[in-house]
């Protein structure tokens, strides 16, 4: 994932919080085809909100920190 979306080193903790994430919220063969999350919780998981790592946002910028002609977004990485 870290060379995938082309980040440095110093977000390797991201990630591997990320993967812990997503392995926690996937199907196991230990648990019969059951996922660790809805053991834990006994609440069915959502993944509506999960994103793709590493990819293109742009954020929105106050009007106190812009010109008039200055852009009203700035492309940044999504890291969460």
């Amino acid at each position: 994932m870290l060379a995938h979306a082309k980040f440095p080193r110093i977000y390797w903790v991201k990630v591997m919080m990320k993967v812990f994430y997503i392995i926690n919220r996937s199907p196991w063969i230990a648990l019969e085809g059951d996922i660790p999350q809805r053991v834990r919780s006994g609440k069915d998981v959502s993944y509506w909100h999960l994103r793709v790592f590493g990819y293109l946002v742009y954020v929105h910028v106050a009007k106190d920190q812009m010109g008039k002609l200055d852009p009203k977004s700035r492309p940044f990485r999504f890291l969460g």
